[in-house]
């Protein structure tokens, strides 16, 4: 039975979902707040899709784990809402349920080839070399010495950054072991990054951005007329340092062939003003026909050979069954955060990317979070309680589902730190559920049985 006040449920335990448990710590006549996660794991995106060499970033999950120090607050990792428990069972348990799902599915490109071996999305891309237990490798990079990305932001900087990083950059971060011999032992020695707009309207940050630029061994190419890297005084200040960013390359570049020092053994070619229309194969990608389409008009096409093709044009949500979908924006519609009908009205909400779309950083959820739980108390405020509501445990426990609380989540850390201490790294993550599951004492090893 749960105490008097409201009982909530928040879907997603990544920072949009707790920035809303945050927000909803701060509300008296909250008496109960149950996460629910899929995976055994939290933090989400912030596990699995921040770049595992922004060590500093992944540290905003020391802030968000706090939340859990609050007895109100219990966690529910390993419980995939819609197969362990459904959205019904929860609306009988809870006076209301915040969806803070996200977006991790890739957007298509919607051109031939896009279906072959070696053609990935870079969600899937990122959660795999991230660790993620649900996404095996998506493409074999045995042999592969070129890759194209897709995209003109900070995700399509991650990849080809990780694509092109040095081994033992890669050996001290959280990446799977696995995960490192595959990347540092495939011979990619050049990453094509393919951008449909000119240097003046590339989304990069520029703290990745130069991250990129200034890899060791890297020689940069920018496939683009130089008058369009000049300074200029019309442009917002992060175009402006983008633009700089690009003109220093060059000029490393340049400085170090007339000294004579010994060329990269590493290249990346940015391409402006282009865009892929065929991914060439059979059964695996052999190369990516483009087009340029530069602001003077003279419109060419080539060929980029390549073993790999990997776009990041953006990321789509997925549908809550019983829940509207917007398919074009990728969100559930919702009225600052209220979820539109067919939803129980009053009770159901969103908060994050199935919000407002796959846009903005980690912070942005901070706010977005608060407007949604201003909403649900408003809400709430309108509809009558019911009396009583049973524990979700109690049937989780009928059904013999395997649960993961906070406390073997830490669990779940230690093991991933002992084994980072083996291999000289901070924490190394196990990438498989079954270990998981296993270091939060849920499974017992064939050794031990």
């Amino acid at each position: 039975m749960v105490e008097q006040g409201w009982s909530v449920a928040v879907v997603g335990s990544g920072p949009s979902g707790l920035y809303a448990v945050q927000a909803l710590l701060k509300q008296e006549r909250v008496a109960r707040i149950d996460v629910f996660e899929s995976l055994p794991a939290p933090y989400g995106l912030l596990r699995y899709g921040v770049a595992p060499d922004h060590a500093k970033t992944k540290t905003i999950s020391r802030a968000l784990a706090r939340a859990f120090d609050d007895d109100r607050v219990r966690f529910f990792g390993n419980v995939h809402v819609g197969r362990t428990v459904t959205r019904e069972e929860l609306l009988e348990h809870y006076d209301a349920i915040v969806y803070a799902t996200g977006a991790r599915y890739d957007r298509e490109l919607g051109i031939p080839g896009e279906d072959l071996t070696g053609s990935v999305g870079a969600a899937d891309f990122v959660a795999w070399y991230s660790g993620h237990p649900d996404v095996p490798q998506p493409a074999d990079l045995t042999g592969n010495q070129s890759a194209v990305v897709i995209g003109a932001g900070n995700v399509a900087l991650d990849v080809a950054r990780i694509c092109l990083q040095d081994r033992k950059i890669l050996e001290n971060t959280d990446m799977p072991r696995s995960v490192v011999e595959e990347i540092a032992s495939a011979p990619l020695s050049e990453v094509h990054l393919l951008i449909r707009r000119g240097p003046e309207h590339v989304k990069f940050s520029r703290v990745e951005l130069d991250e990129l630029l200034t890899l060791p061994d890297l020689a940069v190419e920018l496939h683009v007329d130089p008058a369009e890297l000049a300074e200029r005084t019309d442009l917002p200040r992060e175009a402006t340092i983008n633009l700089k960013l690009f003109r220093e390359a060059l000029a490393r570049g340049a400085e170090e062939r007339a000294a004579g020092q010994e060329s990269p053994t590493r290249s990346l070619h940015v391409h402006f003003w282009t865009t892929p229309i065929r991914i060439e194969g059979t059964d695996h990608v052999t190369g990516v026909e483009v087009v340029t389409r530069p602001p003077d008009g003279t419109v060419t096409e080539a060929r980029i050979p390549t073993q790999a093709a990997i776009r990041a044009i953006g990321y789509r949500g997925e549908p809550v069954p019983g829940l509207p979908f917007d398919e074009a924006a990728c969100l559930i519609p919702n009225e600052a955060g209220a979820v539109s009908a067919p939803a129980a009205e009053g009770r159901e909400f969103v908060t994050g990317w199935i919000k407002r779309g796959p846009t903005g950083v980690i912070g942005t959820n901070r706010g977005d979070a608060s407007e949604t739980v201003q909403t649900l108390v408003e809400r709430l405020g309108r509809t009558p309680q019911a009396e009583s509501r049973g524990d979700i445990a109690e049937l989780l426990a009928e059904r013999g589902a395997t649960t993961v609380d906070w406390s073997e989540w830490n669990l779940i850390e230690e093991a991933e730190k002992a084994l980072g201490s083996e291999h000289g790294a901070h924490t190394v993550k196990l990438a498989q559920r079954d270990e998981l599951l296993q270091a939060a004492g849920k499974l017992v090893s064939e050794s031990e049985a």
